[in-house]
């Protein structure tokens, strides 16, 4: 009878130390999962904010190119800047150091135009007593940070770029009275080109007739066919307005 009751409280303690031990290691299972989850949004976070740091760091290069050409130019206006300073835009220099006493200023930020997680640098013009950007050259970089030129405006004073929350940019230009250009682009599948969507080219003859044409193969168009593609690629978007981060002095 005593063996019996000794072997009864040994299964009783066994059985105690069985629900403890497993408790035990749940708990501590829960707890290393609850770590786990933690250190892994812990390092989201950090991913997260190097991106947004490295965004500056990235472009730097670019930065300091327009700085240093603007300065060039402002001294000699006969440089050609672009043969020096391949990523940088000889129009948006020019247009302004020529506009400089008018209070114009080159101006930049940081935009995620395709939605890739990459933000693109967007550089333009803008009046000192405003902080809203006018585009006028845009790049981006690869996944190993190297920088591309997506962009350049043809002409500033003649025309103006602007950029949509579909991806779409819209550039309209005109090399006179009578000639005026409307392109349709956006970032290619690659992340770090630019795909044309379309070029149109607009004319007045000397009876003031209009007549549109596709720059691609020449082929004329009506005005019912300029109106489906700009419905097409901008009707339904909305355009972006861009603001400043910080200016080219």
């Amino acid at each position: 009878m005593k063996g019996l009751k000794i072997t009864i409280i040994v299964l009783i303690v066994v059985a105690l130390l069985g629900i403890g031990g497993y408790y035990y290691i749940n708990k501590t299972k829960t707890n290393n999962n609850k770590n786990e989850v933690n250190n892994n949004q812990t390092n989201e976070n950090t991913d997260t904010e190097n991106k947004e740091e490295n965004t500056e760091e990235i472009y730097k290069d670019v930065i300091n190119n327009y700085k240093q050409a603007k300065e060039e130019f402002e001294k000699d206006d006969t440089l050609a800047i672009e043969k020096k300073y391949p990523l940088v835009s000889e129009i948006l220099i020019a247009h302004a150091v020529r506009y400089k006493e008018n209070n114009v200023e080159i101006a930049y930020t940081y935009y995620d135009i395709d939605n890739n997680g990459i933000k693109e640098l967007i550089l333009g013009i803008k009046l000192t007593d405003s902080n809203k950007l006018i585009p006028a050259a845009i790049y981006t970089h690869t996944s190993n940070y190297e920088v591309k030129k997506l962009y350049y405006q043809n002409t500033i004073e003649r025309g103006n770029l602007s950029i949509y929350d579909n991806g779409t940019l819209y550039s309209f230009g005109s090399g006179g009275a009578a000639l005026h250009y409307y392109g349709f682009y956006k970032i290619a599948s690659d992340g770090t080109s630019l795909e044309t969507l379309e070029n149109i080219r607009e004319e007045y003859t000397t009876d003031n007739t209009v007549k549109y044409y596709n720059e691609n193969n020449n082929n004329e168009l009506s005005y019912k066919n300029l109106d489906e593609i700009t419905g097409k690629y901008i009707n339904t978007a909305k355009e972006i307005e861009l603001t400043a981060t910080a200016t080219i002095n």
